[in-house]
């Protein structure tokens, strides 16, 4: 054996030692980041589909050995719980959603088109510019037709009768 061979080998060695050990020297244990790798704040939905993907994956690992089964309690209650609150928040923006439709409906008419509010009697709405759908009601039994139309769908009473009822 040569001596180059040697120095080779002992300098592999220091230079190995400290690479190797410096996880021990540190003490600190391996904590796994967010389940997203990117920095922008991410939407509720791709929250949503996070969690479960994540759920997913630890249902997959357990079943096949990868994770013991305390360790696998332990993120599954952790996941479950996250997405709970993912729902709660979730809950609260559809309370929200429903009040505000509830008070836009009581408001009046809006474009079917656009959604912009439509004033009494107009026939084209103001911000898009598509034509508002004449309707009237049915004399027998109220349901809301279209003007062309001339037998009610629901219950086909003769709709000549109801003209002077017409809700542009």
């Amino acid at each position: 054996m040569s001596i180059g061979a040697i120095l080779i080998g002992v300098a592999l060695f220091v230079v190995a030692i400290p690479v190797l050990a410096s996880p021990w020297l540190r003490g600190r244990r391996y904590q796994p980041g967010p389940v997203s790798s990117s920095t922008a704040p991410l939407t509720a939905d791709e929250r949503r589909r996070e969690i479960l993907l994540a759920l997913r994956d630890l249902e997959f690992d357990h079943a096949t050995g990868k994770v013991a089964s305390d360790d696998y309690v332990m993120l599954r209650a952790q996941l479950l719980q996250e997405f709970a609150r993912y729902m709660d928040e979730q809950e609260e923006d559809l309370d929200a959603l429903i009040e505000r439709a509830v008070q836009e409906k009581k408001k009046g008419r809006s474009c079917a088109h656009c959604g912009a509010p439509l004033r009494e009697g107009a026939r084209f709405c103001p911000m898009c510019g598509a034509p508002v759908r004449a309707e009237r009601s049915c004399p027998q039994c109220g349901v809301v037709v279209t003007l062309k139309a001339r037998f009610c769908p629901a219950c086909g009473a003769a709709m000549a009768a109801a003209l002077n009822e017409v809700r542009i």
